[in-house]
């Protein structure tokens, strides 16, 4: 009897020490790279880091509890770690049952709800059907892999950072808002300007994890009318009619526009601006031989008058002091939230 109860004592401990195995993803993650590929032996090319994204993990006995931060939005989750199914709601309300066990010293995440196989603008968070994540011996690095369909995955890589406030100090370093013309990677050059209906000047744009929030700015006028560009080795000329037009003439007018793309926006059924982006403002300079600081313009926040099956388009419309302004020079647009944090820049001339 006393040797069965040493067996049991001894079969007791030894589940114990395995369950102590489990690898900890507690911390604070900074995501540092981004790649795909097919199959478990095909080279893995690594993609463009669209916008910083942080990782706040918290794992107890029981459960795991995740929360993804990017450009302000803020995702949070849940996990059970027995593999039974756990409710949780994230960005954009969406509710969902995920599951989570580990399988030796990794973690398999699983959920019922699908999600793009390539996300327009790079890199995304959640949700993916599956997922498994793998933290280094030194607990110093994170892998997420994302198993999308036929053999795709895709893989992002977390590098540990001391504190929460040190990973946002650096995401805010490294954000896309403070570069101008951050275009996303899905969209292509513009095309040739038709002068007669103005000239794009840039885009722009910034992701909060599923939402993507675009801006493309655009300049009008009378100016315009009648201008033809010649281009020559030297550079473009701009003429009307047959005469040499080397500097704009009078104000224009600068019309912005916010779009957003996600996950519902994608399927047609977008909500339209969200009310953070309706009381923005814009602060313009003109850049060439002299720099011309315009300071904050004033704007008009308009609206599509007759929008079917559809939230109406809203932009802004400011008037630019442009009289004696070299064609050559950019205008350079930054773009305010109502507190006054850039987040977007957009730079370019005709």
């Amino acid at each position: 009897m006393i040797k069965w109860r040493s067996l049991l004592l001894l079969i007791l401990c030894s589940s114990v020490s395995f369950g102590q195995t489990r690898p900890d993803f507690s911390g604070v993650f900074f995501r540092t790279g981004v790649f795909e590929g097919k199959g478990k032996r095909q080279q893995k090319s690594q993609l463009q880091v669209s916008s910083p994204l942080v990782l706040v993990i918290t794992q107890t006995n029981g459960c795991l509890y995740v929360s993804a931060r990017q450009n302000w939005a803020i995702s949070s989750s849940s996990y059970q770690l027995s593999g039974t199914g756990s409710k949780k709601e994230d960005y954009g309300g969406c509710r969902k049952a995920d599951r989570a066990k580990f399988k030796h010293e990794t973690l398999l995440t699983e959920s019922p709800v699908p999600w793009r196989a390539h996300p327009p603008f790079g890199a995304t968070v959640g949700p993916h059907p599956n997922q498994s994540w793998v933290i280094s011996p030194d607990l110093q690095t994170l892998t997420i892999r994302y198993r999308i369909m036929f053999g795709e995955y895709q893989e992002e890589t977390y590098s540990r950072m001391p504190s929460l406030e040190a990973a946002m100090d650096r995401a805010e370093l490294e954000s896309e808002m403070n570069r101008c013309n951050a275009v996303p990677p899905f969209l292509s050059e513009p095309a040739s300007p038709k002068y007669e209906e103005g000239v794009l000047l840039g885009v722009t744009g910034f992701q909060q994890l599923r939402r993507f929030v675009l801006f493309d700015a655009g300049m009008i006028g009378p100016f315009f009318h009648g201008l033809v560009r010649v281009d020559k080795p030297g550079g473009p000329e701009f003429r009307r009619d047959g005469e040499l037009i080397q500097s704009y003439s009078d104000s224009l007018v600068l019309e912005i526009e916010p779009r957003i793309s996600g996950e519902f926006e994608l399927m047609g059924n977008g909500p339209g601006v969200p009310p953070e982006l309706l009381n923005l403002r814009f602060h313009l300079k003109w850049a060439g031989a002299e720099t011309r600081d315009l300071g904050e313009v004033g704007s008009e926040l308009l609206t599509e008058p007759w929008a079917e099956m559809r939230a109406p388009r809203r932009w802004y419309r400011l008037e630019v002091p442009a009289q004696n302004v070299p064609l050559t020079d950019n205008l350079e647009v930054r773009i305010l939230s109502s507190a006054g944090k850039q987040i977007g820049c957009i730079s370019g001339h005709i």
